[in-house]
């Protein structure tokens, strides 16, 4: 069966953006933050009003800080006290250095999360009343967690998330569940199996917990679990690729812990987009076995790196300059990859990990194997299980947490809990560059950006400004626990040349993604780079710096249970299309907007879904774009192939009377006159009259 695209328009995305990108010589400086917050780390993410929502589990017994007017959690299912006072989570102003406590209804223990594309944290599963929650965090003053205890279809302890093009969260895995499902839910408690799962599990140890997921340009899914990775079409439940084993074949995955990034996505102008993924650190097979008693294995000192979008993908092996597990993996905003936390022996779990890493490392993609890694400046605080760290829009990487422990324990043990925020910022920080750090004038914070929209970046630099390594990227703020940073998303917009304006003052073009399967909808912090050092950040408004917003307007279903959409010719040119231009009301609007020829056919399918049931037709409103200046011929052409007509066109009519056209056209992959016919056809429809519509389509239609 042929996929059907019926024209008219555009869905949009808009993007928060902050400035910066980076270069690192080395060294890189630690801060104490706060000494205590009151709880530990567990999870951290950064939202869109720079506050950094914090929680850690409910089950231990009383945290370090209270909560506030008196109140009192009162949970009958509770493990550890039913009536509980005090607060397991708490909202970081990062301009402030303040701490706020809030309240969770149930526990949150290796939970996952992510932020949906209007800004508001989405968090999900936990452990006993909390494995099914879902729960809402809304970035506002004095908001607090609104909770849905039954809000998914199975339980979810230790499973993964990941924001998708059209806006949803797909949950993956979780102790004992080789499945998957989305929220919000495609269906009553509809779950889909995933026997990878069961495959990658390791007898009595799993070694698949928190799987790696990462959405490749494709739209599918790169998942990874213990040594093993696959590509997953989630919309099919298809596996489309299987990749080979990491050499060693040693688990990656919890309680082996590793961690994993996708790297920077660069040249998104070109076709196909080049995706690549890196895996670092774990412990050796049997290592967590052998911890339970007593005898700690080094760790792993091995990467490895993998092109997920050749056609014949390998693995390239690399060796950091220290052991790590339970290492966290963050991209800063130049590209370049910090590895940060964790231990150089045992694995993650209670009381399993020894010799902490204290010195972060960073890597290098773009330089050649062998010299990529460069040791770090050490934090004197241990971060081994439950620790967490996420990048802060001004640069610095914000790392709290450590408790291998079952309840809090502060003396008597190797390790104690740890309460205290630290900074870590790297040596583009460093006040040697304030010459050639770049300060954004242009856009300004909350900008509303689109996909596929060319964007002008005005910034100041006061030292001698090398064009060519000017960039431009963005980078989507992470969900982080147990050494996994979930949604975490680093994009080059362009560079290379920036002309001057004034003195010390230039401007750079980047393009934005094209779509949701690039970037999908939210907020992200957009950066300018120069000679590897990042932007400054104006931090009196206490708000992301030169932050701009993808957001699609359908990414929710807007339509009512059981509700099919499916309108006649007549319908769709003599109401829809007819109210569309002129700027009329449409009573039901579920027809989105499109840049046709900014897209490929493959990512429309998301842009323009109405609801959330299978679709072989989706519907859209499209402006036509001018091959010429002066002409009247149609550009047709996308960025991986074009549109071409077939066929004569067909007249609509209603009531005898013509009304508009309808064309019918083909996706052809590559350049015209030759490309390769693939299966997509779009019918695009045009309103006409009776003067002047083309005589060969006046027949009538057939009743």
């Amino acid at each position: 069966m042929s996929r059907t695209l019926i024209l008219p328009f555009l869905v949009w995305l808009l993007v928060y953006i902050s400035g910066s990108r980076i270069q690192a010589a080395g060294g890189g400086r630690w801060q104490i933050l706060k000494e205590s917050i009151g709880i530990s780390a567990m999870h951290m993410q950064l939202l869109k009003n720079d506050r950094v929502i914090i929680f850690d589990r409910t089950d231990f017994g009383q945290s370090k800080l209270s909560l506030p007017n008196g109140k009192c959690r009162n949970d009958p299912n509770e493990i550890a006290i039913k009536i509980d006072c005090t607060a397991h989570s708490a909202e970081y102003n990062v301009l402030a250095n303040s701490i706020r406590p809030l309240m969770v209804q149930t526990d949150v223990w290796c939970s996952s999360g992510a932020v949906s594309p209007h800004g508001n944290l989405v968090q999900l599963g936990g452990f006993n009343d909390g494995e099914r929650a879902v729960r809402f965090f809304t970035p506002c003053s004095g908001c607090d967690w609104v909770e849905n205890a039954f809000g998914l279809s199975a339980p979810r302890w230790y499973a993964t998330n990941q924001i998708l093009p059209d806006g949803r969260i797909i949950v993956i895995g979780g102790r004992q569940q080789q499945n998957y499902e989305f929220y919000p839910k495609s269906g009553p408690n509809k779950l889909f199996n995933l026997p990878f799962l069961y495959q990658t599990t390791d007898q009595k140890i799993e070694n698949n917990l928190y799987p790696f997921v990462h959405l490749n340009v494709d739209g599918n899914l790169f998942i990874f679990a213990n040594n093993r990775a696959i590509l997953l079409d989630y919309k099919k439940n298809v596996v489309v690729r299987w990749y080979p084993e990491m050499p060693g074949g040693d688990p990656r995955n919890y309680p082996s812990t590793g961690s994993s990034v996708l790297l920077p996505l660069n040249n998104l102008q070109q076709s196909p987009i080049e995706a690549e993924v890196l895996v670092c650190g774990g412990a050796p097979k049997g290592s967590f076995l052998k911890a339970l008693n007593g005898n700690f294995v080094k760790a792993l000192s091995t990467c490895g790196r993998i092109k997920i979008t050749a056609a014949s993908p390998k693995w390239s092996m690399e060796t950091m300059p220290l052991a790590r597990v339970m290492g966290d993996m963050i991209l800063l905003p130049n590209g370049n990859v910090l590895i940060i936390n964790g231990a150089s022996k045992g694995t993650a779990g209670w009381e399993t990990g020894r010799n902490p890493a204290l010195n972060p490392v960073i890597y290098r993609p773009d330089y050649q194997n062998g010299y990529r890694f460069e040791l770090q400046n050490p934090s004197s605080i241990p971060r081994l299980y439950h620790s967490a760290a996420i990048l802060l829009r001004d640069g610095r990487i914000l790392v709290g947490g450590s408790n291998p422990h079952q309840f809090y324990a502060f003396t008597g043990v190797l390790y104690p809990t740890e309460l205290s925020l630290e900074a870590f910022s790297p040596s583009y920080l460093d006040s040697d560059f304030s010459h050639l750090r770049p300060k954004i004038i242009a856009p300004d914070s909350q900008a509303q950006l689109k996909y596929g929209q060319r964007l002008v970046v005005r910034f100041l630099v006061t030292g001698a400004l090398i064009e060519k390594r000017v960039m431009v990227t963005m980078v989507a703020p992470s969900f982080g626990t147990h050494s996994f940073s979930m949604n975490q998303r680093l994009l080059v917009l362009g560079g290379g040349k920036a002309p001057s304006l004034s003195k010390s003052t230039y401007e750079v073009e980047a393009m934005m993604p094209s779509s949701g399967t690039l970037a999908p909808s939210g907020y992200y912090l957009l950066f300018v780079v120069h000679q590897d050092i990042p932007n400054g950040v104006n931090c009196s408004s206490g708000e992301f710096d030169a932050v701009a917003v993808l957001e699609t307007e359908k990414m929710e279903s807007c339509v009512p249970p059981g509700f099919r959409f499916h309108p006649t010719d007549e319908e769709l040119v003599g109401y829809y299309l007819k109210k569309k231009v002129a700027s009329q009301k449409i009573d039901l609007d579920v027809i989105g907007d499109i840049d046709l020829y900014r897209i490929e056919p493959w990512d429309l399918q998301e842009r323009c879904r109405i609801g959330y049931e299978e679709q072989n037709e989706w519907y859209f409103f499209s402006h036509k774009d001018k091959k010429y200046p002066t002409g009247t011929r149609t550009n047709r052409a996308t960025m991986a192939g074009f549109w071409k007509a077939t066929g004569r066109d067909k007249a609509v009519y209603e009531k005898m009377r013509l009304i508009g056209m309808r064309k019918t056209l083909v996706f052809y992959k590559g350049r015209a006159p030759n490309g390769q016919k693939s299966d997509w056809i779009m019918h695009e429809y045009r309103l006409e009259s009776e003067e002047n519509g083309p005589p060969q389509a006046r027949t009538l239609p057939s009743h």
